[in-house]
């Protein structure tokens, strides 16, 4: 396991503690507060060790209405991006 740390939740901490919190923060700063609601969901499509997720998507619904949709993917062979966007 030590060999292969980085797809260990327990030694990395997996893409949510290492990059996507990033996210959350600036959710936060922009919107000047916690959401009242969110809904996110996540999975494994490509890993083969460890016990992390390959992504994570989540909705952040705020008192007056707006959203914003924060996405993390980390996937050999593929374009790994990060964003959020406001509706």
């Amino acid at each position: 396991m030590i060999r292969d740390w980085v797809n260990w939740t327990w030694l990395s901490g997996d893409c949510l503690v290492e990059q996507f919190i990033h996210h959350v923060d600036r959710i936060l700063w922009v919107m000047g507060g916690p959401p009242v609601r969110a809904v996110g969901m996540g999975g494994r499509a490509r890993r083969q060790t460890g016990d992390q997720y390959d992504f994570f998507s989540i909705d952040y619904a705020h008192e007056n209405g707006v959203h914003l949709h924060a996405t993390i993917r980390q996937v050999d062979g593929c374009a790994n991006e990060q964003g959020e966007v406001i509706v």
